[in-house]
């Protein structure tokens, strides 16, 4: 296309401007949304005739033109970010397995790497001061450097010393409220200023507009700006982590790996443990068979030839119930024709 050209883009309202701009239309006043463009700078007086929550804008655009800055005007209603009284509504039992397996493999990944960090799952996240009512309670959230009351926290308040803006949150997509992850969330999150927001939905519930649902939208702040960087299967690299999301569990399951490919996962806490467990496990066997081999050669010398199977037998059945080193212990205090006989006997 040439600079002569022109082109519709339909542009998603975020929800305290859009019920702003809804008021102003119904009293017959007028709002406004500024577009930049890399080769036009355009305004939209109205959105569409019946639409809720979108604008047409026509500008006209080039082969260099990218995804539009736009600028809302309207004066937002800070109501619909506040957080709710009473409790969420119930959510899956998959959204909660999701979840607690993030949760775990960043608490597992903090307490490998010693960082002076700690992870929160649905904590009040609150930034703006003069109304501590409007936040967000993310389903997982890295704070780093971690915050002075540590697992006693109620409430992330930004405002305060040692409170840290989250570096990235999760929002797992709840089928009881899909819209709200893909609506309401990256706007709320930008207002927040989080590095990166993750938002996964394992069973697609999210609204079909814009192209979607997606399994795995990443948004990232670029600047002054924060953009959807990611919408769709994956994989999808992680800055603010400096790894990469992928897919796992028939694209079910959110994980993050050092590889695209997931090949090299990181570990949940209960996989830490069993995979510590299955080292020492394994260590020793390494040492109990270096202990046998020792000890069989040992008397091997001493009797100044090789055992027969059957006294190694004897020797290795006896290692079943006592070390290594103590049954040398106990065959070193016998003579020669008790040792064979012991052998033998066995």
């Amino acid at each position: 296309m040439n600079g002569g050209c022109h082109a519709v883009f339909s542009v998603p309202i975020p929800a305290p401007y859009r019920d702003a701009a809804e008021g102003a239309r119904t009293a017959g006043e007028r709002w406004s949304v500024n577009v930049n463009f890399p080769a036009a700078r355009v305004r939209c007086t109205s959105p569409r005739p019946g639409a809720r929550g979108a604008c047409d804008i026509v500008a006209p655009v080039s082969r260099s033109s990218h995804a539009p800055r736009i600028t809302y005007t309207a004066v937002p209603d800070w109501s619909r970010w506040e957080l709710p009284e009473i409790p969420p509504m119930p959510r899956g039992a998959w959204h909660n397995v999701v979840q607690r397996s993030m949760a775990s493999t960043l608490e597992a990944e903090i307490a490998r790497s010693g960082r002076d960090a700690r992870v929160y799952e649905e904590v009040a996240v609150r930034w703006m001061q003069e109304r501590p009512k409007v936040g967000v309670d993310p389903d997982v959230c890295w704070v780093e450097p971690a915050p002075p009351e540590g697992d006693r926290l109620r409430s992330l308040l930004t405002w305060r010393e040692g409170h840290a803006v989250p570096r990235f949150a999760l929002e797992v997509v709840s089928p009881t409220n899909p819209t709200k992850d893909y609506e309401i969330a990256p706007d709320r999150y930008a207002d927040l200023g989080v590095e990166e927001l993750w938002i996964f939905d394992p069973d697609l519930e999210g609204p079909r507009a814009a192209g979607g649902p997606y399994r795995l939208q990443v948004w990232r702040r670029e600047g002054e700006d924060f953009r959807r960087v990611h919408a769709g299967d994956g994989p999808c690299r992680s800055l603010a982590l400096g790894a990469w999301l992928v897919l796992t569990q028939e694209r079910r399951m959110l994980r993050v790996a050092d590889d695209p490919f997931g090949q090299r996962l990181w570990p949940t806490e209960a996989e830490r443990e069993r995979a510590e467990k299955e080292r020492e496990r394994a260590e020793k066997e390494r040492l109990g068979a270096a202990a046998t081999r020792v000890l069989l050669r040992g008397l091997a010398r001493r009797l100044g030839r090789p055992l027969d199977d059957v006294e190694q037998g004897a020797v290795l059945r006896a290692l079943e119930a006592t070390a290594a080193d103590v049954l040398d212990e106990e065959l070193a205090a016998l003579d020669d024709v008790a040792l064979t006989a012991w052998l033998a006997r066995r």
